[in-house]
């Protein structure tokens, strides 16, 4: 999958940055600028349990106020 990654963006002009992981596979990260990529094997995204690193934050008003 980070190869048709590799291959689709680079036709479309726009390679990766970098691609760190590839000799593990087991987490594969892609790095397109603005978007970053991340591939694992289904027991290492259990093992990391990256969800839980974020939570559903409430809109803020940028002037503070809400």
């Amino acid at each position: 999958m980070a190869n048709e990654i590799h291959v689709q963006t680079k036709a479309a002009g726009s390679p990766p940055l970098s691609i760190e992981g590839e000799d593990s596979r087991n987490w594969i990260l892609v790095d397109l600028g603005d978007i970053v990529v991340h591939l694992m094997r289904p027991q290492t995204r259990e093992m990391y349990e990256i969800e839980k690193l974020w939570r559903i934050a409430s809109p803020k008003r940028a002037d503070g106020t809400g």
